[in-house]
């Protein structure tokens, strides 16, 4: 039987999981910074882990489709697009993409503040200093 890719490894830029194979690709091509691993980097911040949950393969996948002129709102039951190695720069340094780790980076940013705007208002109401401390 065909063995099945193992998804341990995470694009923290534009928040999607990934596979070794394409993690190795992404870190080829300058994006090593960008690349965390599910079962080594325990330095995770929460930026990075904000960046997944408001991201995700299917959210940067659609962003592509629909970028493409291939779908609309209506009709998103298309089949999403398979990202070929040997276009990997071509879609890595596309406008859409840039767009859409923009986009994802202001989601990211306005999350974190959120957060760390409720973590100072609770550490004042309850005068706990510490906790602001290690969100941060």
């Amino acid at each position: 039987s065909a063995q099945r890719k193992q998804f341990t490894w995470a694009s923290v830029a534009h928040g999607t999981i990934l596979c070794g194979e394409c993690a190795f690709q992404h870190m080829c091509n300058g994006r090593e910074n960008e690349i965390k691993s599910f079962d080594t980097d325990l330095d995770w911040t929460f930026s990075e882990i904000v960046s997944m949950l408001e991201g995700g393969n299917a959210a940067f996948l659609l962003e592509m489709h629909f970028k493409k002129g291939t779908s609309s709102d209506a009709d998103s039951t298309l089949p999403l697009p398979v990202l070929s190695h040997g276009d990997f720069n071509a879609i890595y340094s596309s406008r859409s993409i840039s767009q859409y780790r923009k986009m994802l980076r202001k989601k990211v940013l306005k999350v974190s503040n959120g957060y760390k705007a409720l973590l100072l208002g609770f550490s004042k109401q309850h005068n706990v200093e510490t906790a602001v401390g290690a969100a941060t």
